[in-house]
């Protein structure tokens, strides 16, 4: 009986999965973030082919995207809504259909991204899913196995980082793991209805995206795990008189350059 009973006891430790072991606290991340943000706007400057779009220039723009990202924030879902200092930041570069998040509550739209969504469904979809991933700290996970934590650390103490184009190469395309959208999808699913989405709108925009390759997002955030199969499940929404698309959305592309 005994011998049975550690049986059991080995193979409910072999099936339950493994926990994400976080070394590094939630503030640790703000500061990370911060830094790396700083590191992309000095790189962007010495590069002719990006522009950054600076709030001052483009109020309108920002304006709507963090609406969204207020509105999103105020869901139970996030745990770090407070402690994030969630910031957005839109950029211009040729033909990069982009979306990559920083520790901390940093978010880089490539305008190309954007101009690629069919409605305000599926921006509010992408991201929800993208804020889901740095408030799940995914993003502070995947740089903690890549670099040191006293790399990171210094990072967040305000110090250089010694190889900086490697640090902003992995940011921009390190791809998610199969568990880490196995963690994201009970809450993104949540998510999508409370914010007047719907698991349609993401399964919409996924089947548009699959199969090209040049789309960064597509291999990044959907390799491994079968979002539609996932998200088939449950396909529908409360109807609401907000969920229908707003011409909001259709000004926003218009502000952009």
């Amino acid at each position: 009986m005994l011998a049975c009973c550690l049986l059991l006891s080995l193979l409910a430790c072999q099936q339950e999965p493994a926990k994400i072991e976080h070394q590094l606290q939630p503030a640790d991340d703000s500061r990370i973030g911060q830094a790396i943000d700083a590191q992309f706007l000095a790189h962007w400057d010495s590069l002719p082919e990006v522009e950054l779009l600076q709030t001052a220039d483009y109020p309108q723009a920002y304006n709507y995207l963090d609406s969204l990202l207020l509105f999103c924030l105020a869901q139970p879902q996030f745990e770090h809504a407070q402690t994030f200092n969630w910031q957005l930041r839109i950029f211009q570069a040729a033909e990069k259909e982009q979306l990559f998040v920083a520790p901390g509550g940093y978010l880089y739209f490539s305008t190309d991204f954007l101009r690629f969504l069919a409605n305000e469904e599926e921006l509010k979809a992408v991201l929800a899913h993208a804020m889901l991933s740095i408030d799940q700290r995914i993003i502070s996970q995947q740089l903690q196995e890549a670099f040191s934590i006293s790399y990171l650390l210094d990072l967040a103490l305000g110090a250089e980082p010694d190889e900086p184009a490697q640090l902003l190469a992995l940011v921009e395309t390190v791809a998610y793991k199969k568990e880490e959208m196995q963690q994201l999808e009970p809450l993104f699913e949540a998510l999508l209805c409370q914010i007047y989405s719907s698991p349609d709108s993401m399964r919409s925009f996924l089947q548009r995206v699959e199969g090209q390759n040049d789309f960064d997002w597509a291999w990044r955030f959907n390799s491994d795990f079968d979002w539609p199969a996932a998200l088939s499940n449950n396909n529908n929404c409360p109807l609401s008189p907000t969920m229908l698309s707003s011409n909001n959305y259709l000004s926003f592309l218009e502000q952009l350059p």
